[in-house]
């Protein structure tokens, strides 16, 4: 019999427990963590990492279409979504959650 490959919900709830500890350490009272998903991909991740990790934790949602570095290449996305922060970065901690890591592009221009 073949090896079965995880499930995504098996994978977020590895995930999740790996970085729980992150979330919960003595640090994390002074400095808060909060979730940011990069769109699309990343928003559906971050919700379900939320759910595991626990809704209280401040999210947020970036598209970074205009920011990558090879936007003339890769044109004018038709729809681009406005970003949601509703909290100060200032003194937090940021998760940026995608779905897809290759190259860093994307999160370089969410930095």
């Amino acid at each position: 019999m073949p090896n079965q490959l995880p499930t995504s919900e098996q994978l977020i709830d590895s995930l999740a427990r790996q970085i729980a500890p992150l979330f919960h350490d003595a640090e994390s009272a002074a400095d808060p963590w909060a979730l940011v998903g990069i769109h699309t991909g990343g928003v559906w991740i971050m919700d379900a990492l939320a759910r595991r990790l626990g809704d209280e934790l401040a999210q947020g949602v970036l598209d970074i279409a205009f920011y990558r570095d090879d936007f003339s290449r890769i044109g004018l996305h038709p729809q681009v979504k406005p970003a949601s922060i509703p909290f100060d970065v200032e003194g937090r901690r940021l998760l940026l959650i995608d779905d897809v890591l290759y190259t860093g592009r994307t999160i370089r221009a969410a930095m």
